[in-house]
């Protein structure tokens, strides 16, 4: 759906149809993966409301921790590009 979304806004991939593919496939996994982490701390803890708190505590965690993998150079380009 999010690519149907953003073809019809005018968005078109400059990569060759495997790795779209590809990537996709490895969104899919991570979501997949993630799914199970969610679903273990559900398991482990009794409390709905804690198990919403842990969930923003790994979310977020995983934010900080992977956000130094990202080139910055690469990534102000693609800033200046939506700006635009």
């Amino acid at each position: 759906m999010a690519l149907v979304t953003a073809f019809m806004m005018g968005w078109r991939p400059i990569v060759s149809p495997l790795v779209l593919i590809g990537v996709l496939l490895l969104a899919v996994f991570v979501g997949w993966s993630l799914s199970w982490v969610f679903a273990l701390v559900g398991l482990m803890v009794k409390n709905a409301a804690l198990i919403g708190s842990l969930s923003m505590i790994i979310i977020l965690v995983l934010t900080f921790y992977l956000t130094p993998l990202f080139r910055l150079r690469r990534y102000q380009i693609c800033c200046k590009q939506l700006s635009d």
